[in-house]
Parts: C-alpha cells; sequence; structure tokens
C-alpha cells in the first residue's frame, strides 16, 4: 500500500507537519469491497463487508476515537459474518444500518470545528494582513 503524507499545518515558525493518509481504494480493500451482481442480468454494484470510509463519515460514526458503543457493534458484526449470519452490504444498507450513530457525528462535527478553529489561532503561520 502507499502511504500519502499530506501536509496539514504550518506553525508560527514556519514548520510543518504532515499526517499519514489513505488513498479510496485502499480504504476500500480495508472496507472488504466486492462486486456483488444485483438479480438484474449482468448488472454489479459495490457492497462491502465493513461500512465504507464514506459511509461511515456520512452517518456521523466517524468520531476520531472509538467508542465502546462501537466496539460492541464491531465484535457483533464480526461474529455474525463468522457464523454466517451476516453478508455484504450495499451503501443503501449500510445508511440504514449506520442510522444510530448520527448524534454522535453532530458532537465530532462540532469538536472536529473547534479543534480546527484553535489550530488556525495558535499553530498556523500569520499571513501579512494578520501581522
Amino acid at each position: 500500500m502507499t502511504a500519502h503524507h499530506l501536509p496539514v499545518t504550518i506553525d508560527k515558525r514556519g514548520k510543518v507537519y504532515y499526517d499519514d493518509g489513505l488513498s479510496l481504494e485502499e480504504l476500500d480493500v480495508i472496507a472488504g469491497v466486492v462486486k456483488v451482481y444485483t438479480g438484474l442480468h449482468s448488472q454489479t454494484e459495490d457492497a462491502s463487508w465493513w461500512p465504507r470510509h464514506s459511509a461511515w463519515v456520512r452517518a456521523g460514526a466517524y468520531t476520531g476515537i472509538w467508542t465502546p458503543w462501537q466496539e460492541h457493534w464491531f465484535l457483533e458484526r464480526h461474529q455474525g459474518i463468522l457464523a454466517g449470519r451476516e453478508r455484504p452490504l450495499n451503501a443503501t444498507e449500510w445508511k440504514d444500518r449506520l442510522k444510530g450513530f448520527k448524534k454522535a457525528g453532530l458532537l465530532a462535527d462540532r469538536v472536529a470545528k473547534a479543534s480546527w478553529d484553535f489550530t488556525l489561532r495558535n499553530f498556523v503561520q500569520a499571513t501579512d494582513a494578520q501581522q
């Protein structure tokens, strides 16, 4: 897999900080994305054993920390897969399954905004207009 290093912050002294990221293709591998037949001739759609990153983010499940509730959900899903009770789900099915994460996502959005504001105020190099 390819490592992607994205500059995310430049502090007041001009020092650049980097964050490691994954490509969408790499995120799909982690989610276990597979092609499945829809039942309409030879038409296929993407399905995945785990939520794709985009579904996880849209549902509000991506809060930046792994909570006990998420761990419980993960273990239940994993046991269902091992027992043959679970199958890969398409985007609509994942949307329905992840509805309970919405409130956590709203909180995470507010924390992310406050964190970004703090970073801008305290670490990002001031522009000429700010000096």
